[in-house]
């Protein structure tokens, strides 16, 4: 195990009692110009088991960056003070146990422990280190991304190589959802980025033991955090209407059982060719509903064309 492997907040996604419901349904688009898009769908029909990305590999490289503005050296030096005093002398101020820091500094239990010093000069060492753990949620973070509507032509534009690929309509079961913690986030769009301060990253990176410092640890605050970092996008995305799954996991991006989502029916785009169309429903027409789209006759509109399966 290493320290950066131990660098795992929990997800924040799960909602708290009243929030919104999810969404009956989602979308998913995805090109069809390769074998393994074949195998996506296979996975998500059969195995309800979706691909989850890094959040470095997305395509807006504003993901999960804010406006990162470093805390008063004095104010970070009270906040270790207070870590300190109200947390177990177990963990480094971004709840990390002592033994994985001991490791990453190659050091004793008793010397890492020492490490830990309200002081200006342990303050500045923490300025430094969150700018570098702060990459880690970038890097560390998996996603998987789907949208609230099927019938955008940008959309179809944009992730199926030009309509021809396919869009996967997913059921959402909000039940699975909240019994399993995977839950869907909406992204947020704004014309400005986040702002989040060193004592803020501090607090996030110690949610893996917050929930046992309720005292010390607002939670509800490090949710709001966590949905900053991960689901805040420029308004020139808004018309992807997107929802995310954001999960981590030491095995990477890949794919990953998602119980609370199912595919309903997968739509072909206008532009996909005719043996990709008789392979689809000849493999998947037993587990789910396939249907054609074609253009609207007198609007700017895609119109679904239901298939006897």
């Amino acid at each position: 195990m290493t320290y950066k492997d131990e660098l795992r907040p929990i997800d924040f996604q799960q909602k708290e009692p009243g929030a919104a419901p999810f969404p009956e349904l989602v979308y998913r688009f995805r090109p069809l110009n390769t074998e393994y898009t074949f195998e996506e769908l296979r996975r998500a029909v059969k195995d309800n088991a979706f691909r989850f990305s890094s959040l470095e590999s997305f395509n807006d490289p504003f993901e999960s960056s804010p406006r990162y503005v470093g805390s008063k050296p004095k104010d970070v030096k009270e906040y270790i003070l207070n870590f300190k005093s109200n947390v177990s002398g177990q963990f480094d101020v971004f709840g990390n146990p002592i033994e994985i820091v001991a490791q990453k500094y190659d050091v004793t239990e008793r010397k890492a422990k020492k490490l830990i010093q309200p002081t200006i000069l342990g303050a500045n060492k923490y300025l430094e280190e969150i700018k570098k753990w702060h990459n880690y949620i970038v890097t560390d973070n998996l996603a998987l991304s789907a949208s609230i509507s099927w019938d955008s032509i940008l959309m179809w534009s944009h992730y199926t190589n030009s309509h021809n690929g396919i869009c996967m309509e997913l059921e959402v079961d909000s039940d699975l959802m909240h019994m399993f913690g995977r839950s869907l986030e909406p992204m947020q769009y704004t014309d400005e980025r986040p702002h989040i301060d060193t004592i803020e990253l501090m607090k996030y990176a110690s949610m893996p033991i917050a929930t046992d410092y309720p005292d010390f640890f607002n939670m509800e605050e490090l949710f709001a955090t966590g949905r900053r970092l991960s689901t805040t996008k420029s308004e020139a995305w808004r018309y992807e209407g997107e929802e995310r799954i954001i999960i981590k996991s030491p095995d990477g991006p890949g794919y990953y059982e998602v119980k609370s989502l199912s595919v309903k029916s997968i739509l072909l785009g206008v532009n996909l060719d005719t043996d990709a169309r008789k392979k689809i429903r000849q493999e998947f027409s037993d587990f789910c509903k396939v249907e054609d789209l074609v253009l609207h006759a007198s609007k700017y509109e895609l119109v679904r064309v239901p298939n006897e399966n």
